[in-house]
């Protein structure tokens, strides 16, 4: 089990990954969230992703008929990450992460659809995940962003 939270910083949202929090202390949990997020905050995200990941364009192909670049992150460890986006908006639009399994290294694509604008900001609108014969589909019923919320809910 992984904790995942929001952590802002002057680059944007980061979610920070706590790790296995359910076989530590609560003091130790909140000592190592807020550990977490002071890192989060002096590090550039890009900086640290191509410090990470040797990035290279691998391609310009065909995705349903539309021209895409291919991307392809190679992690230190070894993973490997292949990203889509759609040469005329710019726009992710698939991305195949690969996983170590018992039968070898498998990738499984998340396919990125309908795009929508809300205040400016592109989200999408449906996401799709292919792992083997199980297919799940996840879609976006409303954005609101930056919600008045009442102080009584952290209570």
């Amino acid at each position: 089990v992984n904790l995942s939270f929001t952590a802002h910083t002057k680059y944007g949202v980061v979610r920070p990954v706590l790790r296995n929090p359910h076989l530590k202390p609560l003091e130790q949990v909140a000592s190592e969230m807020r550990d977490l997020v002071r890192r989060a905050r002096r590090t550039d995200p890009e900086q640290l992703y191509l410090e990470a990941a040797k990035i290279s364009l691998v391609a310009l192909g065909q995705l349903d008929g539309k021209d895409v670049y291919v991307v392809e992150a190679t992690f230190p460890k070894g993973a490997k990450k292949v990203d889509y986006f759609d040469v005329e908006t710019g726009l992710k639009v698939k991305v195949e992460n690969e996983v170590s399994t018992p039968e070898g290294p498998k990738r499984f694509p998340l396919v990125i659809e309908g795009y929508k604008e809300v205040q400016g900001i592109r989200f999408p609108s449906k996401l799709v995940q292919q792992q083997g014969p199980v297919k799940v589909t996840f879609e976006l019923q409303e954005i609101e962003i930056n919600p008045t919320l009442e102080s009584s809910i952290f209570e």
